[in-house]
C-alpha cells in the first residue's frame, strides 16, 4: 500500500529490479472493486501480465472481494482483448468507455 486509505490498493510487480506491472483497486462496494491495470511493454504480448493479475485477484478474493470491474477506452482494442481473455464479462458501452465486471 503506498497511503493509509483502506478503500484503496495498490500494487507493484517487480522483477531483477524492472517494474512489470501496477495493479490499483478501488472500493465500489464492500464486495465490488474497480480495477486498473498497467504492465510494461516488455511483459505485453506474453501471457505475463494474465498470471500477474490471477495471482493479485487471487488475494483480494481471500479478503472477501467478490467481484471486479474495469472500464477501458473504446480505442484500447488491446486492453478489450485482454478483459476478454481474463473472463471479464462485458456490461456496458458509452462514448468513450466499455464497462466489465469479473465474479471472482
Amino acid at each position: 500500500r503506498l497511503i493509509s486509505d483502506p478503500s484503496r490498493l495498490y500494487y507493484a510487480v517487480f522483477e531483477d529490479n524492472v517494474l512489470l506491472a501496477t495493479i490499483n483497486y478501488t472500493e465500489e462496494t464492500e464486495e465490488e472493486w474497480e480495477r486498473g491495470i498497467i504492465a510494461s511493454p516488455i511483459i505485453q504480448g506474453r501471457n505475463i501480465t494474465s498470471k500477474i493479475e490471477h495471482l493479485v485477484n487471487a488475494q483480494q478474493k481471500v479478503k472477501g472481494i467478490k467481484r471486479l470491474i474495469a472500464k477501458v477506452r473504446n480505442l484500447n482494442a488491446r486492453s478489450m482483448k485482454y478483459h476478454t481473455k481474463m473472463g471479464y464479462c462485458q456490461t456496458g458501452t458509452d462514448n468513450d468507455y466499455t464497462y466489465y465486471k469479473l465474479d471472482l
